[in-house]
């Protein structure tokens, strides 16, 4: 159910607690969305690392073939 924030305000401005409520649960949910998108940078962050990581590693591990 998609209602208007003129909608919203004007059935929930009879019960200010309800109101008050609902917009804190939706303050509290966009925290939450902007938590993940920074959890979701931060693993994509981190599997570039490991990446870099495997990367080096099979070099070194081809530098240590050649030098036997």
């Amino acid at each position: 159910m998609n209602i208007t924030v003129e909608e919203f305000k004007e059935k929930y401005n009879e019960n200010p607690e309800l109101y008050d409520k609902i917009t804190d649960l939706y303050q509290e949910y966009k925290d939450m969305e902007d938590i993940q998108h920074k959890i979701d940078a931060t693993l994509i962050e981190l599997t570039y690392l490991q990446l870099e990581v495997d990367i080096k590693s099979s070099c070194l591990a081809e530098a240590n073939k050649k030098q036997e």
